[in-house]
């Protein structure tokens, strides 16, 4: 009988801590930035679209979700094996839910949250080929940036204990300071003049601060946002990323890209991005060391 009873609460225990994960997203993975660099004064201008693949659009648009986001990339070489980098990128996130357990058994959480991400980094970095044919590159990157993360929250507390007014709207943000900081090696294979396959794995530090909510304590403890001012997180990322350079304009390549992240214990993540868009290079050439 007791092992019964044990059994059963449990299996309640399931439900109802499975009924409150409802995520809010700390962080989102970016596009990385990976330029194809060979000699001085070669230069890389990447315009990226982004999203992680989990856009669901619906007839009714307050059940949308989606995660969407823009992205420049830039980098110049200044000498045959040092170069400077900079990156500014923009996201914006939807999530609905409906049917969450909220505070107690009779609040019932309907509604959404949307995200808005800020990032830039600058970097700079050494590169050399380790090929006889000059076909493989190596390049280590480093450099900071910072950023802004805001999380808005709104919809309705059903309370079917109060029939005269049982949709009870809330509103609810959450907005934060980052700090970026990182080291980012990366391999170049250049397999002939129209295609190259760039093989990236970053390491992202960041340190979040100055965090303005009105969630409530029991709310960012249930949400996973509890304890994040001043805490500094480490996302490993690898990258496959690819560019296609169009014969007769080789200033010009389709450039597509996927990046992933780690996973982050005891908090919410977005931990895959594609990306695609237009790369605008110096044609390739010999270098002369």
């Amino acid at each position: 009988m007791m092992k019964r009873n044990l059994f059963f609460l449990m299996l309640v225990s399931v439900i109802i801590f499975g009924a409150c994960d409802t995520p809010r997203y700390i962080y989102a993975v970016t596009p990385q930035n990976l330029p194809s660099l060979k000699k001085k004064g070669d230069f890389q201008v990447d315009a990226f679209y982004s999203t992680n693949g989990s856009n669901v659009y619906n007839e009714d648009v307050e059940n949308d979700h989606y995660s969407n986001g823009v992205d420049g990339n830039a980098a110049v070489a200044l000498t045959n094996h040092w170069a400077v980098t900079g990156t500014l990128g923009y996201r914006w996130e939807r999530n609905a839910y409906s049917g969450y357990y909220y505070s107690g058994p009779n609040d019932i959480l309907n509604g959404s949250d949307r995200y808005y991400r800020m990032n830039w980094e600058l970097g700079t970095g050494y590169f050399t080929s380790v090929h006889q044919r000059n076909k493989v590159y190596l390049q280590l990157f480093g450099g900071v940036g910072a950023g802004r993360y805001s999380i808005d929250d709104a919809g309705l507390l059903y309370d079917p204990n109060n029939p005269s007014n049982p949709n009870l709207p809330f509103a609810r943000y959450h907005d934060s300071n980052v700090f970026r900081f990182y080291l980012h090696p990366a391999v170049h294979f250049y397999f002939n003049d129209h295609f190259l396959l760039t093989v990236g794995a970053k390491m992202t530090n960041i340190h979040y601060s100055d965090i303005r909510t009105n969630y409530t304590i029991p709310e960012q403890i249930n949400y996973r946002l509890v304890d994040l001012d001043g805490k500094t997180f480490t996302m490993f990322e690898p990258c496959i990323d690819m560019k296609f350079r169009i014969p007769g304009a080789e200033w010009i390549a389709p450039h597509l890209q996927f990046a992933f992240s780690t996973y982050l214990q005891n908090y919410d993540t977005r931990k895959a991005n594609a990306s695609f868009g237009i790369s605008i290079m110096k044609p390739s050439g010999k270098r002369k060391d």
